[in-house]
């Protein structure tokens, strides 16, 4: 169960936040020092960024806690350290630069930050920013772009989603991964669903054709009898490329896989290096003769390509406008204890997304 979110949050101490005229002289940041887990997380207090030409400033009102976040907890390397992380908020437009024309001061907002969103204020070029429908929460608004815009970009236009198809998704109980069934619902997909046994009961009711275990040995035989021996249409991995061989060996003539990192793998050396061994084995002679397609994807870079981080995001808010879905929300966290948000979100406590509520 999620902590007490009402008890008095002073781990770090109390911070008292002036403000005159509109202007925060000193706000709040949560910053990685070093890779490691959750506990390299700090509160630090800064100055108020000042947007650039062609940025605003948003005030954040959510904060959501993706994948690519808890990366350098889980020990991939973060790049640069010390790093404030949070790629995706929600708020208020707060102050606007030059440059800028079709966002004014109190418009509400969503954006793609690609960092430093775990603040009370954040400054982000006018192309990586949303407009929120009148009826769009902040929370909500903080749970789409990497999860949804993300799942819609690498399944719909990476992997040519279709009709009819049928679809793999690993780790279904990840917040991309409950993202993607909705997606492959509103494109008349069937999906196959691979997770841990634990979350299987909660898993069950999302309409899928079979929920497989993800320790499963017998997958390959699993996959094929539910397809008739044709294997399945579109695989969407976040292992990166340790399951290569397997999933080639999984898609249907016509097939594609999207790999690309989503968390930090769990194999060890050992592991690693049979796979790697194994991989060798993929000949190019298997996609040709197939049609098969391999894709890979680096989902921070996607989403910081502006066309199609666009293009995603018009999809997403128009069918988020009809009420087509819904972001499940796991839990809500104040952004002083971020560590306790990284830690419920990296042990997947519950189904759906953790968002940060400065």
């Amino acid at each position: 169960m999620p902590p007490n979110l009402l008890e008095p949050a002073n781990q770090w101490g109390l911070l008292v936040v002036f403000r005159v005229n509109g202007y925060t002289a000193i706000m709040r940041q949560i910053w990685l020092t070093s890779t490691g887990f959750a506990e390299v997380l700090e509160l630090r207090e800064v100055s108020d960024p000042t947007p650039r030409n062609g940025e605003v400033r948003i005030q954040v009102e959510a904060a959501g806690v993706s994948d690519i976040d808890l990366l350098p907890d889980e020990g991939a390397s973060p790049g640069a350290v010390p790093q404030g992380p949070g790629i995706e908020v929600a708020g208020i437009v707060d102050r606007v630069a030059q440059g800028v024309s079709g966002l004014k001061e109190g418009d509400p907002v969503l954006a793609v930050t690609l960092g430093n969103g775990y603040a009370d204020f954040v400054c982000v070029p006018e192309e990586r920013v949303f407009k929120r429908l009148e009826w769009m929460g902040a929370v909500d608004g903080a749970a789409l772009p990497s999860d949804y815009a993300g799942a819609y970009l690498m399944l719909a236009v990476m992997g040519s989603l279709r009709r009819q198809d049928t679809v793999l998704l690993y780790d279904l109980a990840s917040p991309l991964g409950l993202a993607a069934v909705d997606i492959c619902k509103l494109a008349g997909a069937r999906v196959i669903g691979l997770d841990d046994q634990r979350h299987h009961e909660q898993l069950s009711q999302l309409g899928l054709l079979k929920l497989i275990d993800l320790r499963q040995r017998a997958l390959e035989s699993e996959v094929l009898r539910l397809t008739g021996g044709r294997g399945a249409d579109l695989i969407l991995n976040p292992h990166g490329t340790e399951d290569w061989v397997r999933n080639v060996h999984l898609l249907s003539a016509g097939g594609r896989l999207v790999s690309f990192r989503g968390r930090r793998s769990k194999w060890n050396f050992v592991d690693r290096v049979a796979r790697f061994i194994r991989r060798q084995s993929l000949q190019r002679d298997s996609l040709i003769q197939g049609n098969r397609v391999v894709a890979g994807v680096d989902l921070r870079r996607l989403l910081a390509d502006i066309p199609r981080l666009q293009q995603g995001m018009d999809r997403i808010i128009g069918w988020y406008d009809e009420a087509l879905f819904r972001p499940r929300i796991a839990a809500r966290f104040p952004l002083e204890r971020a560590r306790e948000a990284h830690q419920f979100a990296r042990q997947r406590q519950a189904l759906g997304k953790v968002v940060l509520v400065p």
